[in-house]
């Protein structure tokens, strides 16, 4: 579960495609504006969602999209999912997560933050910042 947050043109779907490449997606990973969510397969057999969260008013319009079920996949560990405009569907994500906010610097830099929300998270950025 992660959640990309961000002004518009910030990169979160610039960031959604690197990590779509880094997970393994054999399509590239681009904006699901229009459809919602898009889904990714990998060689292993997995399933990436990528969602938009954009057009969506409140957690009733994320049921519309099928996002409780999605979340369902993700914590049986059967797929992982993207969500941009995460602070659109809030009441509807699960606690733990990877919340990673991308904030404008200037036009070509942007400052990152992660925060991680539940042992697993927590335990990824530790060894994120081991590296």
């Amino acid at each position: 579960m992660i959640c990309l947050a961000g002004e518009l043109g910030a990169g979160k779907t610039t960031l959604a495609s690197g990590i779509g490449d880094g997970w393994g997606a054999r399509e590239v990973v681009n904006s699901p504006t229009f459809v919602f969510v898009n889904e990714y397969g990998n060689a292993g057999g997995g399933k990436l969602y990528h969602v938009d969260a954009y057009r969506l008013r409140d957690a009733t319009d994320a049921e519309s999209i099928a996002l409780p079920e999605l979340l369902s996949e993700v914590n049986e560990g059967q797929s992982a999912i993207l969500i941009e405009w995460p602070e659109r569907v809030a009441d509807q994500l699960p606690p733990q997560r990877l919340w990673i906010d991308l904030v404008w610097v200037e036009e070509s830099a942007r400052r990152i933050e992660v925060t991680a929300s539940g042992t697993r998270y927590e335990v990824l950025i530790e060894n994120l910042r081991k590296m």
